[in-house]
Parts: C-alpha cells; structure tokens; sequence
C-alpha cells in the first residue's frame, strides 16, 4: 500500500513522545517543497501550530509554556537566535544582546535585499537566463546542492511571479531557497557592497 507524505507524517507525529518538532523530524525524505505544502495542511488540519521558523507543536499541545520553552531550546540547541509563539507569548530564544547580533540573521536580511534589489534593476527574463547559466556551470564542475534543483526547475519553468515570491518573499522556503541563489552576478560589486554595509 503506499503511503503519501502527509500520512507518514501523521503517523511519525502520532507515535513520536515529542511535543515540539523541528522541520527535520518531520520531512521523511520528502522534496523541501513537498514538505512546506504538506505543513500547511497539517496546520490547516490542526494536527501541528508552527511556533517559529522550522519549529511545530502538537496542536492540541497544553503543556505549560515554561516547559514547552524549555523543550524548544533543547531541541533548538545553543547557537540559535530565533522568535518562537508559545500559547500567545512570543519569546525571543538565544542570544539578544545588541553587541552579539546573530550573523545568519543578518546574512538573511542581507540575502533579501540583495534579491530585491536584482529585482528591482533587472528584468525577469535576465534573471532566468544568467540563473540557469550559473547553474549549468556549476553542475558541469560538480558544485551543487539540492536548492539548485528547486531554482532550476523554478527559473525553467515557474512563472515570473513564482520566481519573484521565491527571491523576495518572506517565508521559510524562500529564505531556505535565498541561501542559495542563482543569480549571483548581475549586480555591480560596488552596489553589492553597499548593500552588505548597510545591514
């Protein structure tokens, strides 16, 4: 009998003694998008409430914040900077300091508007075209990972809007997927610099 994502996943989140899940636990080998839309039904379902960036409770979850915190920063680890919503409380968990800002939080916000500058001084079909140049140069000298495949199939045959959502928007995949871009090169690296600077 086969068994779809969505049903593997409920079955790993039924016999799990968890209650705080972390994006990884729940993928099963499915493709990172696959993975995102069967979430989305899953918290649509109320079988999960997403908590923070990567970070899911058992809906029905009504153990006391404290503990339920406590169990997100063991699972999180120590090196994260993250908002999590527990019940109505956010907390911010990791390190808050102003002298300690987390570099892969400013990497992020760097990465957006890097894209959202390409956007804005490149047009579209410019765009696909030096992406799928870039990639084809580097799978021809074995640098690849698995966003590559996303943003190829994207660039090949997503729509302007899918790929302007991929590179500017907000959510998890398209920050996952900024981690990784294509189109690297089309702007001048003296804007590029500036851009870094500004952050």
């Amino acid at each position: 009998m086969h068994y779809s994502l969505k049903d593997r996943m409920k079955a790993s989140i039924r016999r799990s003694p968890k209650r705080v899940f972390l994006r990884a636990d729940l993928s099963l080998g499915g493709q990172p998008r696959q993975v995102s839309r069967v979430l989305r039904e899953l918290e649509a379902e109320h079988v999960l409430n997403r908590a923070g960036q990567g970070v899911y409770l058992r809906a029905a979850e009504s153990a006391p914040v404290e503990e339920l915190l406590a169990e997100v920063k063991t699972r999180l680890g120590k090196r994260v900077n993250r908002l999590v919503t527990l019940g109505n409380i956010t907390i911010q968990v990791g390190v808050t300091a102003a002298s300690n800002r987390n570099a892969q939080a400013e990497l992020d916000v760097f990465k957006l508007r890097l894209a959202q500058k390409v956007i804005e001084k490149i047009d579209i079909k410019t765009i696909r075209r030096c992406g799928l140049e870039n990639l084809a140069r580097w799978k021809q000298n074995d640098v690849w990972c698995s966003a590559y495949d996303e943003w190829r199939s994207l660039l090949e045959a997503g729509s302007d809007e899918e790929i302007i959502v991929a590179m500017t928007g907000e959510d998890e995949d398209s920050n996952r997927l900024r981690q990784s871009p294509p189109y690297v090169g089309l702007l001048d690296r003296r804007l590029v610099e500036q851009l870094r600077e500004a952050i």
